[in-house]
């Protein structure tokens, strides 16, 4: 069944998006968040585990689960770097 890892991979990355967003160091958003980002992101996180789960097992679907989403949440910062260049890249180009 390939459809159950893909799902937990997709899952827990919008969970992990979702938890950063929620973060104060978050860089996604500036200002006040909107309420419920980081109860949505857990309850993403808890269906992520669950598909992990389904597809390898507990052992080794907790542990996947894990990397992937420690993995997802270690991009976070990065990507909101290379989003933020991009725009500022964009302004710039429409102001010339």
């Amino acid at each position: 069944m390939t459809v159950w890892p893909s799902l937990a991979c997709m899952t827990v990355v919008l969970s992990a998006a979702l938890l950063y967003a929620a973060s104060p160091n978050g860089l996604w958003l500036k200002g006040r968040r909107p309420a419920g980002l980081l109860a949505s992101g857990l309850a993403w996180a808890a269906l992520g585990l669950a598909c992990w789960i389904a597809a390898l097992g507990p052992g080794a679907g907790g542990c996947a689960m894990l990397v992937n989403g420690m993995a997802a949440l270690v991009a976070q910062p990065c990507l909101a770097l290379l989003a933020k260049r991009h725009r500022t890249a964009n302004a710039a180009q429409a102001h010339d």
